[in-house]
């Protein structure tokens, strides 16, 4: 008899480091400052850093769209999926695709 892992809770994949799951999609920060840390928008294509996490806070927000939130609030944006799929991906019981976002290379 196989074992089902449980799914986390919306609290526990709230509290989950947003920096790292950022990093988990390949998505690293272009700027760090303080506890901010600024990246493409994983959301949308651009060419100017405008997506903001604060480390501390394990908050974000997407100068470009107006919109932020908390991983879950990410999550479900960013895969464009019901929140019971996102904690179940979360928990390792079920896989989502990630969107295809051409960057284009930012020039310094």
């Amino acid at each position: 008899m196989g074992f089902r892992k449980l799914r986390l809770s919306i609290e526990e994949a709230k509290e989950m480091d947003m920096v790292n799951y950022l990093s988990s999609l390949g998505h690293e920060p272009l700027k760090i400052r303080n506890n901010d840390h600024w990246y493409l928008s994983p959301l949308r294509e651009e060419k100017t850093p405008s997506f903001k996490i604060n480390r501390k806070l394990n908050r974000w927000y997407d100068h470009g769209l107006g919109k932020g939130g908390n991983l879950v609030d990410f999550g479900i944006e960013y895969h464009r999926c019901t929140v019971g799929e996102l904690l179940d991906s979360l928990s390792g019981n079920f896989s989502l695709q990630q969107p295809i976002i051409h960057h284009a290379k930012v020039e310094e």
